[in-house]
């Protein structure tokens, strides 16, 4: 904030620079404390958007809560963009004395601003009352069940303590800065958010108890909250820490703020509303300055910001370099006002020359008077001519003539009085000139300049003041040139208004300079934008005079652009001019204030005195945009500015038609009256005769354009014309009363007028009676249909039965025709308006368009694509819809309450709506897919790794599963799919195919599945689809491998993601369709080339032998026992095939028996660590002989064992193992030789 006036002034803290966030580090990370954020226990931080927080470490893995910002784990960035504040220099501390103590139990106030001890105990309520200079205290102490109350100000505490139960109460916009470390115990700051409230640390800062503070902290050092203490607001820290249930929520108080403008660019853009007044230039950028004028005699123009600033309680400071210059001798003129206006009003300028477009000034032989500056309440004038001062042409009060001199006037309904102002002579001055040497020496222009830099401010917080201040930079020295004036000083200056708008006017006269500013500035504590306003506003005035014995009917329009092709739809609340009732010289029936929407009103105006009344807008919620103008005109005629006055006489006719629907056919009446006795009472002009009248129509809204059907209106069963210079007659019989009957229709919508007059004859030669009737024809109903070219065999979507049997129409999100049709009334109604006549040139905005949910009937109804549209001339209007869901839907709309300015419910012509009814079926667009996780389950994982053979068939741990989450066309889900048999996807991935990621020609992979149905929904209320039952299997290479991890893909194609309905997967709606890869599947369970080996024993016959049965798989070592077999299930023995010629085996025989177990003889006969063994008994001594084991793998369901036989290119089916008793084979590593003769 800018205090220029205070002591101590600190600078002004940008809220959006030194509080970005809701919590955030400052300075950099060099030498930053670590962790530089610490939370613990249940602590949290809400309002972080999900962003990271600004600090360089944090707590992370020693206690930080997994739900500490926003229910999840804070993040912080690790390095810090928010600079700190400085603490020296202009910023320092400051140093004071004194000895005034405030000892408190009770309710007071103080205005002292040095105090040594301030002492607040229970039963106080202390009120710091406004003061300029803020206040000073070394020591604040606020007790238990104490009250401090801070107005508007900085406050500097050397040291303070707050206790458990005290408040502290903020009105207004205050800072606190504290020297020594604070303690905040159970206290209670700023809680109910009356005010702004910052508060600077130079060193640390600590919550404790039950404390609540809504704000914004700036600590120095360190910011502890402890316990259940709460900060609603921002914090920004060198460390913070947070412990307990400590809070800290994000709240954003609208801090001061400032906006910008150096003017580098081409055009002004959307910030600046220009306007000229007089000659023939408008502001606009030139050299990268805004020029107000140029050096050109008699220019008047002005620019409005558009921001809105209030009035009350709020400091605003603006900012300018100022240039004025000419490169011409003598002296400049005139200069440029900064000028704070009524928002209510929109601005229009005011006097050129001396008057510098705030002031008024008097009208000249050659220019005619100027008002002031609408809605003016302070302009600030910087003058280098010196008739801002001067009580000249029109200026009320001020001193004078005073030259290069900087002056302020108040308000509109002070009439712009003189205020404060500076001597003459200003130095340096306000402007550069080209100079000349009085000796003949030459001449010199420095250039454009002088571009001082100028400050203006304006400061409302304190109660019943507002302050205004203009200082200067010159070189870089500051100059007060207007110190501290309190505008209310004056008593005429009238209330403040509600909030200000802030515009720049400048003006020339005789003499010229180039008028410019540069770095434009403005900084205020309370400002928001301004929003939608209305263009301008239109009236429409009968084009015959009106009777002073009755009103007339007049028509507002609040345009939304400058055609006024648009109207402003929302709400509007206008001041009209005159500002009067009914009286003598004018005024509006139901008075000057009204209040409308749907951009149109239909108003009453009356003047019981012949004369003329002018029309206008006073002031309006919204504004209208800055020095816009209201236009009018005469019936349907062109809309000027000169057209706003109104004529009223004292004789003419009174016609009555009533607002009807399209093609009804109503009686009218025509009273030839004038004015009695009484002013507001009429009497019959004449009665019991005969009349020849001419009439015609005449179209008023809408009167023409492209689409218009131009229909006449038929009176007593004849067309009439719609031309006043060709008018059509009538006879017509005025009763006793003067009034005669007539009976009209009209076949189209809209406004018109039908227009009488009268021209007398014989003993009523020169009488003339003329009327007007304005009247409104309504369309009986909106009948609404739907088309769509997405289904050729349903394209209407008409879905009668309204259920899943109904064809399909169009996808949720995709655009649909909507049709709407105005129909006229029949004679005969019967509430079927399907086949009425159709209305041509019925036009309206924003009717806002709805729709119902039909089925599912406990889905969602979704959203529709267009909200509201605009009722176009011609048969239909058709308009792109879209429903974001699925299901049968009516459409339909809600029907106008208000029409051309005419309430349909008050005048009982309410506008019915057919629906479209039941339409569909509509369906998803597309799938948007995401993948469940798939993992795989090893075919043994018993003990040990877990492995699967090369050729073993394995399954999934996971089954592959997608969830098919249906979309409409923008994206959005559509619940309704999920529901019951609106669920139409039932596809069984029949073109499934499985590929190893590596190299799909080296490793086939095959599956099988023995369900029906693989694919089943996981349940009835979600969109996973899951493959349940799947067997897959590497096919087994020829040659031995190493082990390597399954790594594999299963593909699915576009038919496998389709539904029912032909809903496919897709990226994007606009894509197209795509099938889905389930890439590198598991890539952790080990493969392994395997084999099953019978071993040859040997030995002799008299002790019994063992045979071991090994799996075995390749390494790149050769083959080796695989100890993780643990799964390998080994058929009975019964199974195995013991052959011999030598031995009967496990049977009685007349040889020798040998009798084979199977070690360990466990069930089932499972390896272990990949072994097995065949015990043989001992056959006997001389019982020599060879015993073959063999074991079919194939036919016993161990494929994925067996070898390869590259002699018969083939895979053997069986393992076979000898066992040999009695003989010895010899040493298996030598190699014997035998000698050839």
């Amino acid at each position: 904030m800018s205090f220029a006036s205070y002591s101590f002034a600190f600078q002004e803290i940008n809220n959006s620079i030194y509080f970005p966030r809701v919590a955030q580090g400052h300075g950099s990370c060099s030498g930053a404390p670590n962790p530089q954020f610490t939370q613990n226990n249940s602590a949290k931080i809400t309002g972080t958007g999900g962003q990271a927080l600004a600090f360089c470490s944090s707590n992370l893995g020693a206690g930080l809560p997994s739900d500490g910002c926003d229910g999840q784990q804070c993040v912080v960035t690790g390095s810090l963009s928010t600079p700190s504040l400085s603490l020296t220099g202009p910023n320092s501390f400051p140093i004071w004395n004194s000895n005034e103590t405030i000892e408190c139990s009770t309710t007071q106030s103080t205005s002292i601003n040095t105090l040594n001890q301030v002492n607040l105990t229970s039963g106080c309520e202390l009120t710091f009352l406004p003061n300029n200079n803020g206040y000073r205290i070394k020591n604040f102490q606020l007790n238990q069940n104490a009250k401090a109350i801070l107005s508007s100000g900085d406050y500097w505490f050397e040291s303070a303590n707050f206790v458990q139960n005290s408040q502290l109460v903020i009105d207004g916009d205050v800072r606190i800065f504290i020297l020594g470390n604070t303690q905040i115990s159970g206290s209670q700051l700023n809680a109910t958010s009356t005010g702004n409230l910052t508060i600077v640390a130079y060193g640390s800062i600590s919550f404790n108890n039950q404390s609540i503070v809504n704000g914004y902290i700036y600590a120095a050092d360190q910011l502890t909250l402890n316990n259940n203490s709460v900060l609603n607001g921002r914090v920004t820290a060198k460390q913070l820490t947070m412990s307990g249930s400590s809070r800290i929520n994000q709240f954003e108080q609208q801090g001061y703020t400032c906006f910008s403008d150096d003017f580098n660019r081409s055009s002004l853009g959307q910030s600046w509303v220009p306007f000229t007044s007089s000659g023939n230039f408008t502001p606009r950028i030139v050299s990268d300055r805004l020029r107000l004028t140029e050096d050109i005699g008699n220019q008047a123009t002005a620019v409005t910001y558009q921001r809105i600033f209030p009035a009350d309680g709020n400091l605003v400071q603006v900012e300018l370099d100022y240039y004025a210059w000419a490169d011409l001798t003598g002296n400049g003129a005139d200069g440029i006002s900064l000028i704070f206006s009524d928002a209510s009003v929109t601005p229009r300028t005011g006097g050129f020359g001396g008057s510098l477009g705030y002031a008024p000034r008097n009208p000249t032989s050659t220019t005619p008077a100027v008002s002031g500056f609408a809605g003016g309440w302070l302009g600030i004038g910087l003058d280098e001519w010196g008739n801002y001062s001067n009580p000249t042409e029109g200026r009320q009060g001020g001193p004078g003539f005073r030259e290069q001199a900087v002056a302020i006037r108040g308000s509109e309904s002070a009439n712009y009085q003189y205020l404060v102002g500076t001597d003459a002579n200003l130095n340096p001055k306000l402007d550069v000139r080209r100079t000349c040497q009085w000796w003949g020496g030459g001449c010199s222009f420095p250039g454009a300049g002088p571009g001082h830099r100028y400050f203006i401010t304006i400061d409302s917080r304190s109660g019943g003041a507002v302050w205004v201040r203009v200082d200067r930079s010159v070189n870089g020295t500051m100059q007060t040139i207007i110190d501290w004036y309190n505008v209310l000083s004056n008593p005429n200056q009238g209330a403040t208004p509600v909030d200000f708008l802030l515009s720049l006017a400048g003006s020339t006269g005789a003499s010229v300079n180039h008028h410019e500013i540069d770095n434009f500035r403005v900084c205020a504590l309370k400002s928001r934008e301004v929003g939608e306003q209305v263009d301008h506003f239109r009236f429409t005035l009968p084009s015959s005079d009106a009777l002073t014995c009755n009103a007339a009917d007049v028509q507002i329009q609040a345009c939304a652009n400058s055609s006024c092709s648009e109207l402003y739809q929302q709400p509007v609340s206008v001041n009209l001019s005159p500002n009067a009732s009914p009286s003598a010289s004018g005024g509006w029936v139901n008075g000057p204030q009204i209040n409308f929407s749907n951009g149109i009103a239909n108003l009453k105006l009356r003047r019981n005195t012949p004369g003329s009344v002018t029309v206008g807008v006073q002031n309006s919620t919204p504004t209208a945009k800055p020095f816009s103008t209201n236009l009018c005109r005469y019936g349907t005629g062109d809309y000027s500015a000169q057209n706003c006055s109104l004529v009223f006489s004292d004789s003419g006719f009174i016609i009555d038609v009533p607002h009807a629907y399209a093609n009804q056919l109503v009686t009218g009446t025509i009273t030839a009256l004038s004015k009695g006795d009484n002013p507001e009472q009429c009497i019959p002009s004449f009665a019991g005769v005969d009349k020849d009248v001419s009439l015609w129509s005449e179209y008023l809204t809408p009167s023409g354009g492209q689409g218009f059907s131009a229909m006449n209106v038929v009176v007593d069963d004849l067309p009439i014309s719609n031309n006043s210079a060709a008018p059509s007659h009538r006879s017509l019989y005025f009763d006793e009363n003067g009034q005669a009957e007539f009976e009209l229709t009209y076949r189209e919508a809209g406004s018109l007028a039908l227009h009488a007059r009268f021209n007398g004859s014989g003993d009523e030669q020169d009488l003339q009676l003329t009327g007007q009737a304005n009247f409104i024809r309504v369309p009986r109903a909106l009948v609404l249909s739907t088309n769509h070219s997405y289904n050729s065999a349903h394209p209407d979507g008409k879905c009668p039965a309204a259920d899943l049997s109904c064809l399909v129409f169009a996808r949720a999100g995709e655009g649909f025709n909507l049709n709407i049709k105005a129909v006229a009334a029949e004679p005969n109604e019967d509430n079927d308006f399907t086949n009425n006549l159709g209305v041509i040139n019925y036009q309206q905005q924003s009717i806002i368009l709805n729709h119902t949910l039909v089925e599912p009937s406990n889905g969602s109804a979704g959203s529709i694509g267009t909200l509201n549209y605009d009722h176009e001339f011609g048969e239909v209007t058709t308009v792109q819809q879209s429903v974001s869901e699925v299901g049968v839907f009516y459409f339909s709309l809600v029907p106008p309450t208000s029409y051309l300015g005419l309430n349909l419910i008050e005048a009982d012509l309410p506008i019915a709506v057919t629906s479209t009814g039941p339409i569909g079926r509509f369906i998803p667009a597309y799938f948007a897919v995401s993948p469940m996780t798939v993992t795989l389950t090893s075919a043994c994982s018993t003990e040990g790794q877990p492995f699967t053979y090369l050729g073993q068939p394995f399954a999934y741990a996971n089954n592959p599963g997608l969830y098919l989450q249906p979309k409409s066309g923008s994206g959005s889900d559509t619940l309704n799919y999920l529901i019951g048999d609106w669920w139409r996807y039932n596809n069984q991935w029949a073109e499934r195919a499985y590929h190893h990621a590596v190299d799909d020609n080296d490793f086939p992979i095959d599956f099988t599945n023995e369900l029906i149905a693989p694919v089943s929904r996981q349940s009835p209320s979600t969109s996973g689809v899951i493959l349940m039952g799947e067997k897959l299997r590497y096919q087994k290479p020829i040659d031995p491998m190493v082990p390597f991890n399954a790594d594999f893909n299963l593909q699915l194609s576009i038919n496998d993601l389709r539904d029912s309905d032909d809903v496919c997967y897709r990226t994007s709606y606009s894509e197209d369709c795509l099938g889905y890869t389930f890439e590198n599947i598991d890539q952790t369970m080990p493969l392994y080339w395997g084999r099953l080996t019978i071993e040859d024993v040997f030995g002799p016959e008299t002790q019994g032998l063992q045979q071991k049965i090994i799996s075995e798989y390749y390494t790149s070592d050769g083959f080796v026992t695989n100890t993780h077999d643990n799964c390998t299930e080994l058929p009975q023995l019964s199974v195995f095939e013991f052959q011999s010629n030598d031995f009967s085996v496990n049977q009685a025989g007349s040889k020798p028996p040998v009798t084979v177990t199977m070690q360990p003889d466990t069930s089932p006969l499972t390896l272990e660590q990949g072994m097995k063994r065949l015990d043989y008994t001992a056959p006997g001594v001389s019982n020599r002989g060879v015993i073959k084991a063999l074991l079919n793998l194939e036919q016993h369901g161990l494929p994925w064992l067996r070898r390869y036989n590259s002699q018969s290119e083939t895979w053997d089916d069986s393992v076979s193992g000898q066992v040999q008793f009695g003989l010895y084979r010899g040493n298996d590593r030598v190699i014997w030789w035998r000698e050839l003769n």
